[in-house]
Formats: structure tokens, sequence, C-alpha cells
């Protein structure tokens, strides 16, 4: 693999994301109607919808999220939805006779232009090699109300989970693993959103709206958008920053005669409010968005240098580091993923997700003996640790050790 291509798509989708990091998605159809639900949550405010109308022959599409992380879902003009979670771990195995992608937006690309379903997804992804793909699984829907979660199982095969009913929820534990990679298992948010499905009389935007008011999330990493796509009328309806009383309305094929467009989510409603100013206020005055500014301004080792300075002053260093290392990792800063994931196992050298993180990172890189290095610290501090030892245990039968 070209690290310039590895790097692309560790930018997308290296996403073992930190702390309480999360997002829910939920789907459900009946009656012929189609909606998907998404809380998106971040420590970015940053958000952004895009639109790409139909061109050549190929279907149109827009995108939501981030200038800073990328996009991270979307529907074309066909009604085929996405958007994907992250995972603690997760890791698909090369395929090297089949064809090769350029890059994680070229492909996704590829497939809001070309597909209009869910079965052409999964024709599509049985055409390509998804060695790149990372710690992350995907739901994609479609007009129909078919629906599937797709991501890697711990044996790093294609895992497909299809809807089974009327309604599918996704969350930030593999649905094909749940104990496996999670991030949160049990997930509350999964469960209510289930529950409130289960229970649902009448499918509705409005439903859908008090469900993601349900499952949203405040602190470190809030909700900083959420959508209703409705797959049947090709409509969006987005809410910016937890706040479920104002919403900004789209309609694909209006949006499309402008041409090629975008808009800051923040400027699609009167005002920002209270709980967004004081999280931005915030974020400004935390020691990792200070050495993110560091490390992007002026490298590395100046970051070093002031952490060193700072450390003795700044409280919640653990989780000040972590985030960090999170956001570094979304930008595809790789050589500073890495060394502030191994400062960090200097700091803390006891910390089981410290040293899991750094073989994790050292893994998706290709460099599998320091990633057994740091496993195997792992299993020093933790001899019991079911994740680790089947990670060893795959690695083993690569005859990689």
């Amino acid at each position: 693999m070209k690290k310039s291509l590895f790097i692309i798509l560790l930018a997308l989708f290296y996403l073992g994301k930190i702390g309480a990091f999360s997002c829910t998605i939920f789907n459900a159809s009946r009656n012929g109607l189609v909606l998907v639900g998404n809380n998106e949550d971040l420590n970015s405010t940053d958000s952004v919808i895009w639109f790409y109308p139909p061109v050549n022959g190929k279907y149109g599409y827009c995108y939501v999220g981030f200038h800073s992380y990328g996009i991270q879902g979307g529907m074309n003009d066909q009604g085929l939805f996405f958007d994907y979670n992250a995972l603690k771990f997760s890791k698909m195995e090369s395929s090297p006779g089949k064809l090769s992608i350029k890059s994680w937006r070229w492909f996704i690309d590829k497939i809001m232009a070309e597909c209009s379903s869910v079965e052409d997804l999964i024709n599509l992804l049985n055409q390509y090699n998804l060695g790149w793909w990372g710690s992350n699984q995907v739901m994609f829907v479609d007009a129909k109300g078919e629906s599937a979660v797709i991501g890697a199982d711990k044996t790093g095969k294609l895992s497909i989970v299809r809807k089974e009913g009327e309604y599918q929820v996704s969350t930030n534990f593999s649905l094909a693993n749940p104990e496996f990679g999670a991030i949160s298992y049990p997930c509350y948010r999964y469960e209510i959103a289930n529950e409130m499905l289960k229970n649902m009389k009448e499918l509705t935007v409005d439903y859908f709206r008090k469900i993601l008011a349900a499952v949203h999330q405040e602190g470190a990493n809030p909700t900083v958008y959420s959508n209703i796509c409705d797959l049947t009328h090709k409509e969006i309806y987005l809410y910016n920053f937890h706040n479920f009383e104002e919403v900004a309305k789209f309609n694909l094929e209006e949006e499309f005669r402008k041409g090629e467009h975008s808009y800051e989510i923040s400027s699609l409603f009167p005002r920002k409010t209270h709980a967004q100013k004081s999280f931005e206020e915030v974020q400004e005055k935390k020691l990792s968005h200070i050495l993110l500014k560091t490390i992007l301004e002026e490298g590395i080792e100046a970051a070093i240098e002031k952490y060193n300075q700072s450390k003795a002053e700044a409280s919640f260093m653990a989780s000040e580091l972590e985030n960090l290392i999170f956001s570094l990792s979304l930008k595809g800063r790789i050589r500073e993923t890495i060394e502030i994931s191994k400062l960090y196992t200097q700091e803390f050298p006891n910390s089981l997700s410290g040293h899991k993180r750094l073989g994790d990172i050292y893994l998706k890189l290709g460099n599998e003996q320091k990633a057994i290095e740091s496993y195997r610290r792992v299993l020093e501090l933790d001899p019991e640790n079911g994740e680790v030892k089947e990670i060893l245990k795959h690695l083993r039968h690569k005859n990689i050790f």
C-alpha cells in the first residue's frame, strides 16, 4: 500500500475514538416511507453540508461533515444513505487480486455517483481490495428500506449485518462481534434507540427527532450536528449542536439546481446557542487544542516541549493527550500520532488503553513487530485480555511470530 494512500485513508478511517467520542445511526421503514437519523458527536464545530449535482449521467449527492475532519456521511438523489461509527479496533484482510482504490474520497464519490441501492453497494464492494478498511462500520440504507451495517469481523473478513424487521440501529460496537473492538458495549444509546423504535406507533420525522434528542451526547465530545434523511422524498432535516427545536430543511432536487455549493451548518441557524458558545470557549483553552495548534504551526518537537512545560499545572492530562491523539489521527498526521501515543505510554506506563492504542496504530501501518511489542505489554498488565489475545492469535496464524 502506498504511504500517500494510507495517509488519506487514515485521516478518514482511523477512528479508534477516544473517551466518549461516539455517534448514533438508526433507520426505519414503514408504509413506503424510509427515514434515517444520525447524531454526529465530535470535538469540533466547523461542520458543513456540501451539495454535488448530477453530471454526465451520474447521480447527484450531498455530504455532511467537517472542514477539519472531512465527510462523515451523506445521501444521493436515488435515496442511498451512508454514515459510519468508529470502533476501537478492526482491520480488513487485504485481497490483492481485486481492484485497488485511489483514495477513500474517490471511492465514496464512486459509490454515491453510481449506486442506487444497498445491493449495488455490496456488489461494488466485492470487486475491490478492502485491505485499507479501518476501525469503523458503515450503515448503508436505500429508498426501498433495505439496510446493512458493513465492516470487518474479528477475523478480518467482510461483515454484512442486514436489517431484520422495520428498523436497525448502529453505535460504537461491532454488530457482527459485539464484544470485540467495542468502544461502548453494552451501549445505552443503542438500547434507548432500539426501545423507542420498537414502541414506535407512527414513523414520522418528529418521532425521529425525539429519538435523536434522547440519545444525544454532551461533554467533551458533544453532538455537534444531527440529521434526519427522508430517503423516500430525498429531503434532509439538519439540527445544530443538539438544538432540536430549530431545523434547516433541504430538498436535494432544489439544491442541485443551485450547482455545486456548501453551507456552514452554524450559518443556517439564527444564532449559536449558549451551549455551543461555551463549548467553543472551553475548547480554545484546553491543552489538547493548544498542543494541536503548536504541532500544526511549529512541529511535534515544539509541542512536546510545551507539554513538558505545562503538565505540572494542567489537569486531566491523560484525557488531554487522548483527545490530541484522536485529533491527529483524524487529520492523517501519522508521525505525530505515533509520537504522542508513545509519549502517552511513557507518561502512563500502566495504561492498558495506551499500549493497546499504540499497538493498533502500528498494526494499521503494517509494522507488526512493533504492534506485537505493545500488545505483549498489554498482556503483562492484563494477562486475561481477550481482545489482545485474539489479535495476537490472528497474527500468529499469519506466521508473524
